[in-house]
């Protein structure tokens, strides 16, 4: 009984050393488009809970030149009890940035007496301003719930090449495709023109959309916003019955259209009888 009791002590502490190591483990840093559609940008981090507690969303952003900094909270006082949970991504708001070479930072809050923050973990990225797909476009707009919509879109074989097949998704109204590229020139020699290219939505039901598009790049170290745009699907016609008052004008028209036929033919009877 005393072994059981102590192996499961031992269990606790050695699922509680990961919290006795140091300060939060932070991995896999990246910077991605808005999945939403928006303008900005954000930075996705792997977190996993070591000796100091974060809550994924309350953090700082500040800029110095082409330098962003994440400064998460100092966690004094707290830390992971028991098994850890496994590791998660979170994403974190950092805004427009224009085309050009970034360096991401994240570091911790000093805590008293310590003056200078703790780093965690840092990458470079690059915004790039040149896309292979530009000029989103929905055809038709509105559409119709028994056509196939579509979203068309300028390609620059100059700027860049499909890189696997393209993958639309639909979650309540939000539409996104997914189209991932190389940014390398897919030609050798002189660039073809630019050229619209379709791709299929499919049939949606009634109801107002937003279509997001997103151009995964490998590698990650370069991001391009989201594209968006609204999307109107029309349903059926819809069957509007005639109006109490528009069906007594309605009898009352033919009423007397029947009592003009009558007396016209009433007439000419008489006429000929003469």
């Amino acid at each position: 009984m005393r072994h059981l009791f102590a192996l499961g002590f031992l269990l606790l502490c050695g699922a509680s050393l990961p919290a006795l190591a140091g300060t939060p483990s932070f991995s896999n840093l990246q910077v991605i488009a808005d999945a939403s559609g928006g303008p900005g940008l954000f930075a996705r981090v792997r977190y996993y809970c070591g000796a100091s507690v974060w809550d994924g969303v309350t953090a700082s952003v500040s800029r110095e030149a082409n330098t962003l900094t994440i400064t998460i909270p100092s966690s004094e006082g707290l830390i992971c009890i028991g098994l850890p949970p496994p590791p998660e991504d979170f994403d974190l708001a950092i805004g427009s940035l224009d085309p050009g070479d970034y360096t991401l930072v994240m570091q911790q809050a000093p805590t008293p007496p310590q003056t200078l923050p703790t780093p965690l973990i840092s990458t470079a990225f690059s915004v790039t301003g040149f896309p292979p797909y530009s000029n989103l476009r929905l055809v038709p707009n509105p559409a119709s719930a028994t056509t196939d919509a579509a979203a068309r879109l300028l390609y620059n074989c100059e700027h860049g090449d499909p890189n696997g097949p393209a993958s639309v998704t639909v979650q309540g109204d939000l539409i996104t495709l997914r189209l991932p590229v190389a940014l390398e020139p897919c030609f050798d020699g002189v660039p073809p023109p630019t050229a619209d290219v379709d791709f299929a939505l499919g049939q949606l039901p009634p109801g107002d959309y937003t279509v997001v598009v997103l151009q995964d790049v490998s590698p990650n170290s370069i991001v391009i916003p989201a594209l968006s745009s609204a999307l109107q699907v029309l349903g059926p016609a819809a069957t509007h019955p005639v109006p109490t008052n528009a069906r007594w004008a309605l009898f009352v028209l033919i009423g007397v259209l029947a009592i003009v036929g009558a007396a016209t033919i009433s007439d000419r009877g008489q006429r000929r009888s003469t």
